[in-house]
Parts: C-alpha cells; sequence; structure tokens
C-alpha cells in the first residue's frame, strides 16, 4: 500500500472491524431472542436506562478514550499510570451522573443500573484507550469478543428465567465489566512498572477538554438522541425503534470507523498522514453496505420484531448522515494528531451545540423521525469548518451520497417495488451496484479493495505482509 502507516492503519483496523462485526453479529442475536421473550416495550425501557448510563459516562468522560490512544502513542508506558488515575476519578463522576439521569427516567426501573454502566463504561474505555495506544488491536478484538459472548448468554439467560427488562440492562452491564478486567489484566501484564508523571497531568486533560466538545456532540447523538426521546415522548415501543435504528447505524458506522480509529496511534507513533485515504476506503466499503439497507429498512427493522416496522424512515435518516459523520470522524483524528486543540474545541462546539438545540423541539413535532433528523443535522452542520483540515472533503461527501443515491434506488428499491424481486435480492443488487459506483466515482478502486482485503486477511490469519 502507499504507505507503513496506512498499511498498520488497514491491518489494526481489520481487528477494530472484526470486533465490531462480532459486537454486531452478537447484539443482533441477543435483541432477536431478548426483544421476542420479553417485548419491544422492555426493550424500549432497557435502551432509555443504557442509554441515561450512556450519556453519564460520556458526561463524565467525553474525550478520554481518543486523548488516552494519543497520549499512549506518544509517550508509551509513561502515560499509561496517568491515564489509569484520571479514569478512576472520572469513573466516579459517571457513576455519580449515571444515579441522577437514571433517576429521571420514568419507567420504574432503578437508577442503580444506570450508575452502574457508566462507571464500568468509563473504566472500560480507559483500559481499552491504553490498549489501543500500544497498538494491541488483537488484544482488543479478543477482549470485545468474550464481553459480547457474555452479554449475550447471560442477557438470554435471564430472559428465559423471566426477570423482563432486567435481562437486557444485566446483559448491558456484562459487556463494559469484562473490558475493564481483561483490559487491566493485560496491560499490568504488559508492563512492569506504572508510572504517574504528574507534571504532565494539565497537558493530559487538556488533550480530553479539546475532545470533549466532539464525543458529546458526536459519539453522544447516540445515546443521547435515546435518552431525549424517552424524556419527551415517554413512549417505550418508539423509544425501541429509535434506539434499535441507532444501534444498526452504529454497527454501519463501524466499518469506516475502525480504520480511522486504528490510524490515530499508528500516524502519530510513525508521523504519518493516512487520514483521507483511509477515509475514502472506509466510505467506498460504507456506501454499498448502506445502500443495501437503505432498499428495505422495514424489512431490516422487521427481522428483529414486526412491532418495529414503521420505524424504516427513522433508521434511513440515520444511514444517510452516516458519511458527513464518517468525514467529521476523519477530520478529528487527524487533528489530534496534531494536537490542533482550538479546533478540536471549535469543531466539536459546531456538532453539540446543533445536537442539543434541535433534539427536543423535532422529537416533540415528529417524534422518532425528529431525533433521527436532529442527528443528520448535527452532522451536517460542522462540515464547512471540517473541510478546511482535509482538502477535498465535500466532494468526497458528495460523491458518497450520488453512489448511495444511485445504488439504493436505481438499482434495489425500484426492481423491488415494480420487478417484484425478493427484498433480499435486491439488497444484494444494490451492495454489488455500490461497489461498481464507487470504483466509477474514484472513491476507491477495485484494486485498492482487494488490496485492503488482502492486507486484513493476512493480519488476521498471522501472515503479516
Amino acid at each position: 500500500m502507499a504507505s507503513e502507516g496506512l498499511e498498520r492503519s488497514v491491518a489494526g483496523g481489520s481487528w477494530l472491524f472484526l470486533s465490531n462485526i462480532i459486537n454486531s453479529l452478537f447484539g443482533l442475536a441477543f435483541w432477536l431472542v431478548i426483544v421476542r421473550l420479553v417485548g419491544a416495550d422492555a426493550v424500549g425501557i432497557a435502551g432509555a436506562v443504557v442509554s441515561a448510563g450512556g450519556v453519564a459516562s460520556i458526561l463524565a468522560s467525553a474525550g478520554l478514550g481518543v486523548a488516552i490512544a494519543r497520549e499512549v502513542a506518544a509517550h508509551s508506558g509513561e502515560a499509561v499510570g496517568l491515564s489509569l488515575m484520571v479514569g478512576l476519578m472520572l469513573g466516579g463522576i459517571g457513576l455519580l451522573l449515571g444515579l441522577l439521569l437514571g433517576g429521571g427516567l420514568e419507567f420504574g426501573v432503578s437508577s442503580l443500573w444506570s450508575g452502574a454502566f457508566a462507571l464500568l463504561s468509563v473504566l472500560s474505555q480507559t483500559l481499552l484507550g491504553v490498549l489501543m495506544g500500544l497498538e494491541r488491536f488483537r488484544a482488543l478484538f479478543l477482549i470485545g469478543f468474550i464481553g459480547n459472548l457474555a452479554r449475550l448468554l447471560l442477557g438470554i439467560g435471564l430472559a428465559v428465567m423471566g426477570l423482563g427488562v432486567l435481562a437486557p440492562i444485566f446483559g448491558y452491564l456484562t459487556l463494559p465489566l469484562v473490558g475493564a478486567i481483561l483490559g487491566l489484566a493485560i496491560v499490568s501484564g504488559s508492563l512492569k512498572t506504572l508510572k504517574i508523571n504528574q507534571g504532565k497531568i494539565g497537558s493530559f486533560l487538556s488533550l480530553v477538554a479539546s475532545n470533549y466538545p466532539f464525543v458529546l456532540g458526536g459519539q453522544i447523538l447516540y445515546m443521547l438522541g435515546v435518552y431525549a426521546f424517552a424524556l419527551v415522548s415517554g413512549e417505550a415501543l418508539a423509544t425501541g425503534v429509535l434506539y434499535i435504528s441507532m444501534t444498526i447505524t452504529m454497527a454501519l458506522a463501524a466499518v469506516p470507523g475502525s480504520l480511522l480509529s486504528a490510524s490515530l496511534p499508528i500516524a502519530t507513533r510513525r508521523d504519518e498522514d493516512p487520514f483521507i485515504d483511509l477515509l475514502k476506503l472506509g466510505l467506498s466499503i460504507l456506501a454499498p453496505l448502506s445502500a443495501g439497507i437503505l432498499v428495505a429498512p422495514d424489512y431490516v427493522l422487521g427481522l428483529l420484531n414486526p412491532d418495529l416496522v414503521g420505524g424504516g424512515l427513522v433508521l434511513s435518516i440515520l444511514v444517510i448522515s452516516l458519511p458527513p459523520f464518517t468525514i467529521l470522524t476523519a477530520v478529528i483524528m487527524r487533528l489530534n494528531k496534531i494536537k490542533s486543540q482550538k479546533q478540536l474545541v471549535f469543531l466539536g462546539l459546531a456538532s453539540m451545540l446543533s445536537m442539543l438545540v434541535l433534539v427536543v423541539p423535532l422529537a416533540e413535532a415528529l417524534g422518532a423521525i425528529g431525533a433521527a433528523l436532529a442527528f443528520l443535522v448535527a452532522n451536517i452542520v460542522p462540515l464547512p469548518l471540517a473541510s478546511r483540515h482535509m482538502g477535498g472533503a465535500l466532494i468526497i461527501l458528495a460523491k458518497t451520497w450520488v453512489v448511495l443515491a444511485a445504488s439504493s434506488l436505481i438499482l434495489g428499491w425500484l426492481p423491488l417495488k415494480y420487478v417484484g424481486i425478493p427484498w433480499p435480492l435486491a439488497s444484494a443488487l444494490a451492495v454489488v451496484g455500490g461497489l461498481v459506483l464507487v470504483h466509477l466515482a474514484n472513491l476507491a478502486r477495485i484494486g485498492e479493495l482487494l488490496q485492503a482485503l488482502k492486507v486484513a486477511v493476512h493480519e488476521i490469519s498471522g501472515h503479516h505482509i
């Protein structure tokens, strides 16, 4: 490939991507059974409780994971002890916030579970961030696999036992718990001593704070949108539709997100700049997959539960928002690599404020569709600023949306609607057509996609290129 950093990002990203595939497959299996055992209403309640804990963890530690990965990559072992100390402190804050936010829900579920989820999420984020900075991508995959397996078995087991809404809640608590325990075990075993350089705590916290607005205005869209909608609407079923749609959307976002996440520690350590190449590569994979879902979003949701059918527009809006979200992620990674903290703050504030201003009024007016629109707009508003730090970003976005529209509407939806072919075949046509259009639009050549696949296969099989 073009550079060592690009190749290593694809190799490391392949483990993160595989981890996200495992997370998505286990997650789909989890919800497929849970929603049938405990009902869509219980899924909505559990989603709101988990979202409350997720919001609390991000309020307490937004920017922590990115800062840890960057600083550990730049300063190796001496940044690990500092990371763990700050993680413990912010985890305690997350616990308190989770108790408060969970108590604001009116579903009759103890706020203790939201607090516990927030604490465990911060601790898990801290340890996984350290492993990311150390480029321990294989270990991250193994931790994710074990955690997801534990979530699946425990959640389904408790549902069969009749615990109702507590089954999915306890299942989700298991995931960050396993991440924290195994992450600590691996970090402790790979480092002889843990040093805490208190003289650098100010610089470390400054980088965390610089990333805070973007995480609050970007990653928090997942949790905040669901939590705010639950508070505004009080409708468990509609909350469940939004939560499941967000889950599918974030699974898709993991395609380019894995490559870009791996690129930060790798580019920092090697002083390279593979971000725009990885952005185009990630979008070239994301667009065809997204087109396959846009062909028949109601059918996709219906696979989980017939009650979720009708939420197709919500899912479609969220999927359309992924290209700008991916561009913002790429720019954020580049700004972290060069430690441009002022620009990180400006870009993050534009996204965060857009979401905070729009999510409640749009949710009140349009329900779950309004919450999805808030997600879309909050990712579009910062793009003019983001494009200043990544030349050609807006052109890349336009090409991606054209590919997405042409492959999903012309190659998928029209044959489904007017020829009557089965929807799985229509979705497959959209995916294949999307790959061809990606090549023609010069987002990524078929040869480049095959080379990336070759690197990924060799990495996972242990035969490194």
